[in-house]
């Protein structure tokens, strides 16, 4: 995966995303299949001041040494609101189509 397309978010939702992921992808981009942004956050239901920013995070292949490197991410950004992504392969997902149209 090269590069973050934001262009669709809202303006607060966007800046604090772009830094989380740019973290992401600057030590893992490699096996990063995509990245999405889902919840209240592409709503006009989001409030800022409560509303948690949801993702998935699509990756190639399954790799667990993945999680220690968004782990030690999840006390800072947490604060921005920012919850621990979904973490997915294209496999899982089409293999739950039948029970979890996504």
């Amino acid at each position: 995966m090269e590069m973050l397309m934001l262009s669709g978010l809202r303006e607060d939702v966007s800046k604090k995303v772009s830094s989380f992921y740019e973290k992401v992808l600057s030590q893992y981009s490699e096996n990063i299949h995509s990245i999405h942004i889902i919840g209240s956050s592409i709503t006009p239901d989001f409030l800022p001041d409560s509303s948690d920013i949801n993702s998935i995070i699509v990756l190639k292949e399954m790799d667990l040494d993945f999680l220690g490197i968004i782990a030690p991410l999840g006390k800072k950004f947490s604060r921005e609101r920012i919850a621990a992504p979904l973490i997915m392969t294209p496999h899982y997902i089409a293999s739950s189509l039948d029970a979890f149209p996504i």
